[in-house]
């Protein structure tokens, strides 16, 4: 527990599955070399097109169950949910680091205002008539960020919505998240679709 009555969980373990396969990327390339990863499978489009997923042959594993998987780190889902790129703009990607941050300012600065609301759905409510992409635009621009109309309006919804996500989660932890962020996050759609199959 730290000081201000706040806790921390720090892990160091590997996590495996039932057969013993590690379910995480490597480390032994160094600190740049996994996080460059990522960025390299955006590159080969693998996080749009499930085609574009290169597979080694000599890291084929068959697990007791008949299923053919592969190593390398991580798993490969058994549906392919591609990425949705349509309200992603270049305002989006200067502006993405600061939607967080304005979120936890907002929160603070209407702490007393926001606590009132109990359920994730009146929160939402509320924060729909609060003009957040507005103010967030105009903190962006404080920071160094120039206001892009043309970014903006295709970015809208991807921003509008995450600001309340954050808002919410600040309130009312995870209950106020995902029924907002579920709104924009397809992978969640689908698998929550997937279960109830």
């Amino acid at each position: 527990m730290l000081t201000d009555g706040s806790g921390m969980r720090l892990t160091i373990a590997r996590y495996y599955t039932p057969t013993g396969r590690s379910i995480q990327k490597p480390y032994n390339n160094g600190f740049d070399e996994y996080f460059d990863e990522l960025n390299s499978r955006y590159d080969r489009r693998e996080l749009e097109v499930s085609d574009s997923i290169r597979f080694t042959d000599s890291l084929k594993f068959i697990t007791p169950g008949g299923r053919i998987v592969y190593g390398g780190g991580g798993i490969m889902p058994d549906r392919f949910v591609p990425v949705d790129t349509t309200g992603i703009s270049p305002y989006f990607l200067k502006v993405r680091p600061f939607i967080y941050q304005f979120s936890l300012k907002y929160t603070e600065s209407h702490r007393e205002t926001l606590r009132k609301y109990t359920e994730p759905g009146e929160l939402e409510k509320y924060l729909d008539k609060q003009q957040l992409l507005g103010q967030f635009a105009d903190f962006a621009s404080k920071n160094g960020i120039r206001q892009d109309p043309a970014g903006i309006k295709i970015s809208e919804r991807l921003i509008h919505t995450q600001l309340k996500a954050y808002i919410a989660r600040n309130i009312l932890d995870n209950k106020g998240f995902y029924p907002i962020w579920e709104q924009i996050d397809t992978t969640l759609k689908h698998a929550i679709k997937f279960l109830e199959e």
